[in-house]
This record gives C-alpha cells, sequence and structure tokens, in this order.
C-alpha cells in the first residue's frame, strides 16, 4: 500500500481520485462554514435548540469554547433536515405520513445495524464484567 502513496498520481488512478475527492471535500466544508447566516433550512437549529432545552441548558446563551463553537456551526450547515428525518425514522420508525416519501431501504438498513451493534457493545460489557 505504501507504493501507492510513492507513486505520481497519474500512475496510480486510485490516489488520484482519492486526492480530488479529498480536496472537493475540503472545498465544500469550506464553503459550508464561510458562508453567512443560518441558510434556508432552520430545522437544525430548531432541533439542537430542544436538545438544549431538554437537558437544562439555555438554548441561546451557553457559552462554547472556540473549538466547540466552531463544530456547533460547522454541524448546524451541514446537517439539513432529510437527515433528521432519516435518523429519527431509523430509530422509532415510521410515525407521520412524509417519512414514506424516502423509502425503508436506508432507514431499515441504519436501524438493523445500530441493533446488532447495541447488542455486541451489551455482550462485550457483560463478558468484561
Amino acid at each position: 500500500m505504501i507504493w501507492a502513496i510513492l507513486k505520481t498520481p497519474s500512475e496510480s488512478p486510485v490516489l488520484s481520485l482519492t486526492l480530488t475527492f479529498l480536496a472537493w471535500r475540503a472545498i465544500l466544508f469550506a464553503v459550508a462554514l464561510l458562508s453567512p447566516g443560518p441558510g434556508y433550512d432552520t430545522s437544525t437549529s430548531l432541533l439542537f435548540d430542544a436538545v438544549k432545552t431538554a437537558h437544562g441548558l439555555d438554548a441561546q446563551t451557553t457559552s462554547k469554547s472556540w473549538a466547540a463553537s466552531l463544530a456547533d456551526r460547522l454541524a448546524r450547515k451541514l446537517v439539513r433536515w432529510d437527515a433528521i428525518y432519516f435518523a429519527t425514522t431509523s430509530q422509532r420508525g415510521y410515525l407521520y405520513e412524509q417519512e414514506y416519501a424516502f423509502g425503508m431501504g436506508l432507514t431499515s438498513t441504519v436501524s438493523f445495524l445500530t441493533s446488532r451493534m447495541q447488542s455486541a457493545l451489551y455482550l462485550s460489557i457483560v463478558i468484561s464484567i
């Protein structure tokens, strides 16, 4: 695998593709992070504020370090309503009519995998005790 790094991108298409992908993602993250305002979709802010309120934190005046503030800003820019629907539906199943628009493949797969991971985690805890 180390030989792939030593080659030039023109000699290794996998390396060239990987570098192109990483550069493109870096550009997208920079655009998301540097774009002004909350954006058109405020569902992420509503979700984050509801979580803070549920944990007894003031949604507006919570002081954060610069790293936490940067992570919060990036999460608010990148998480959108469809991701919230996917995660919620995979956690509790289909409840509302509009959730059926996304199909059952991804949500069922995520639900199945997380239940298996939880079972493995519980088993490893029991074995270690």
